[in-house]
């Protein structure tokens, strides 16, 4: 598995006695390739994603990752709009302020085929995720970090589709 990481950052203010930096992260597609024990390659596949966000170290960007069989699972803060996007659509960018940013769990099969799908239901459509926080706990079972607006007072809710866990940080 591969995605594509840049970030840069921008200089304002290039005339005051304390200048301002701004950095952008972004995070985007994934590419997933099945290669063969004599070292070819069976199939490749690409789940498309546009993350962009700023002054965060890309904290809410990226993906975790669970292989379970001969199933990949992707788990990434996306756009509401690319839950049904087919090859060669355009990709939304997700924006961690927006009104339609969801939790999405994209399935790889055996055979390359993607599948897409919100993760958490509607009521907790208020919830980020914080990937590079997640832990595969086991062959069976994955932690997955999801915070609620900036509230962080921890009150554990274990919920799942499958073998998907998270700890779901209450807003006050």
């Amino acid at each position: 598995m591969a995605t594509t990481i840049s970030w840069k950052t921008d200089r304002q203010g290039f005339k005051t006695p304390t200048p301002h930096f701004t950095s952008n992260y972004f995070y985007n597609d994934i590419i997933v390739v099945s290669i063969d024990p004599e070292g070819n390659i069976d199939w490749a596949s690409m789940v498309p994603k546009s993350q962009h966000t700023t002054d965060d170290e890309g904290i809410y960007s990226s993906y975790a990752v669970e292989v379970k069989s001969d199933k990949v699972y992707l788990i990434f803060n996306d756009s509401g709009k690319n839950l049904f996007v087919q090859p060669g659509d355009k990709i939304d960018p997700f924006e961690l302020t927006g009104k339609d940013a969801l939790v999405a769990l994209a399935t790889v099969d055996g055979d390359g085929n993607v599948t897409r799908e919100a993760l958490f239901s509607p009521e907790k459509g208020d919830v980020i995720l914080r990937p590079k926080h997640c832990v595969e706990l086991s062959n069976e079972n994955m932690f997955v970090y999801v915070s609620r607006k900036n509230d962080y007072r921890f009150r554990g809710e274990a919920w799942g589709d499958g073998d998907v866990f998270a700890l779901l940080v209450h807003e006050a």
